[in-house]
């Protein structure tokens, strides 16, 4: 995707409103009654990130089964990958979210077979991101090392021969090369991602100052007049 279309993607998400922004709700306010009193008070509780987070595990098929995956193989074409992407994502999905969505998982599937993955490693692949993006997506409250360690911990989980916990599906050397790629295609972006996901806040406040008191008018009593200085003989 070209620059220019990616940003302007990103202005019309500044104003729009297609975001649920009751998921990102930082608490809500719930109505309980005091047994002592017998009187209905509001508390504030916190709420619950919309996204369930899947802790590191081994996850092959998260985002595609192995039916989608075979079908997966047989496209080529670029236009059709991205019509088979868009065809899996939730209709609630708006822009600009669903274009950054398409984009990512289009990249992660050039990556892999450039890099000669079979199915079950691409899957797996598709899977790390997926997730990734949708914790990242969930909340504010996702910082960059979080991420990082989350994903980190993933491939973790698929390089490693120590089942039932992790299976070696990459080398160390692929495992590296995935790192790397990550960073450099997500890490880097999240500002960019936060802005075209997350819904955007503005608050205008309206002030109202009161008017200055008028100053006082100048004296019109003559300045007194300085001692002029002598001059030394």
């Amino acid at each position: 995707m070209k620059n220019k279309q990616v940003f302007d993607i990103l202005k019309r998400g500044f104003s729009s409103s297609e975001v649920n922004v009751e998921n990102y709700l930082a608490y809500s306010f719930e109505t309980v009654e005091d047994e002592k009193e017998g009187e209905e008070k509001p508390r504030k509780i916190l709420r619950e990130p919309p996204c369930k987070i899947k802790w590191p595990r081994i996850c092959m098929n998260d985002y595609l089964s192995d039916a989608d995956l075979k079908v997966l193989n047989d496209v080529k074409e670029k236009k059709e990958i991205k019509s088979f992407i868009e065809a899996r994502i939730p209709k609630t999905c708006k822009e600009p979210a669903k274009t950054i969505f398409k984009e990512l998982m289009y990249t992660i599937i050039k990556f892999s077979r450039q890099h000669g993955f079979n199915l079950k490693q691409t899957g797996a692949l598709l899977s790390h991101f997926y997730l990734t993006h949708m914790i990242f997506t969930s909340s504010y409250n996702i910082a960059a090392e979080k991420l990082y360690l989350y994903f980190k911990e993933i491939m973790l989980c698929h390089s490693v021969a120590s089942p039932p916990d992790s299976l070696k599906i990459f080398s160390m050397d692929e495992s590296k090369d995935i790192m790397k790629f990550f960073c450099r295609i997500y890490l880097r972006n999240l500002p960019l991602i936060r802005s075209m996901c997350l819904p955007n806040f503005a608050f205008y406040l309206d002030t109202f100052l009161e008017a200055e008191a008028p100053l006082p008018k100048k004296s019109t009593i003559a300045k007194a007049e300085k001692p002029k200085k002598t001059k030394k003989k």
